[in-house]
């Protein structure tokens, strides 16, 4: 799957939005994918305006290679369990926690700044867990607590 980009997308309210930004962005209308996948345009559609919260998992691999997107986090979104991979951030985020809009965008924000800050980078291997686990913020570095406009709700 090398032709997936392994990009962060804004964090979208439901898959039919993550699905819609993600065509969107590759510049292709709802008909043209439509008849890429050999699906029924009015399907795409629905899908997209969050008729349909669950498609079948064949249904989101195909949408995942056509947007080239990572299948772990459509299937997050729809809340299927993918198999030893874990999704992006965001998709995660939103099918882990019920979570506003604003609040999604605050979470991101926050992330974004700390991921620089401390130089965070995701696993290339796709190996799970870490050197060192800091169970005691005090050990962090400059910079924990996080900044006071992401503290205040």
């Amino acid at each position: 799957m090398s032709d997936v980009e392994d990009k962060e997308l804004a964090p979208t309210e439901n898959l039919g939005n993550f699905i819609r930004q993600a065509r969107e962005g590759l510049g292709i209308s709802l008909i043209q994918m439509a008849a890429d996948l050999r699906m029924h345009q009015s399907y795409l559609s629905r899908l997209e305006r969050g008729d349909f919260k669950h498609p079948s998992p064949e249904v989101l691999q195909r949408l995942a290679i056509a947007l080239k997107v990572r299948h772990e986090d459509l299937f997050a979104l729809a809340g299927y369990l993918a198999p030893d991979l874990l999704p992006s951030f965001m998709p995660y985020m939103r099918a882990k926690y019920v979570m506003s809009q604003d609040a999604a965008e605050r979470i991101n924000a926050y992330f974004t700044v700390f991921r620089h800050q401390y130089g965070l980078e995701e696993r290339t291997d796709r190996a799970r867990g870490c050197d060192r686990v800091l169970d005691d913020p005090d050990e962090m570095e400059d910079g924990w607590p996080p900044p006071e406009e992401f503290i205040n709700v």
